[in-house]
């Protein structure tokens, strides 16, 4: 399990060093892991996370799940 934060929903050039769903999809496959968890959004609107879900698909084809407040993740 790789948990990542994703901020945004394009590449950070700004160098604070936030990453896109879709770089930290790039992360994962490269990592050759077994679940990408995506975390530290800058919105939680259903359309902001269904967007970061799309971009982190198509970089990333495993199982990918959003963090959430109190939520517990197993491996």
């Amino acid at each position: 399990m790789f948990l990542c934060e994703a901020a945004l929903r394009a590449s950070d050039t700004t160098g604070h060093g936030h990453l896109s769903a879709s770089e930290a999809g790039r992360v994962a496959a490269a990592a050759i892991v077994g679940e990408l968890v995506l975390t530290h959004f800058a919105s939680t609107e259903p359309e902001w996370l269904d967007g970061l879900l799309t971009d982190a698909r198509a970089e990333f084809d495993g199982p990918i799940r959003l963090a959430a407040a109190g939520k517990t993740l197993a491996c």
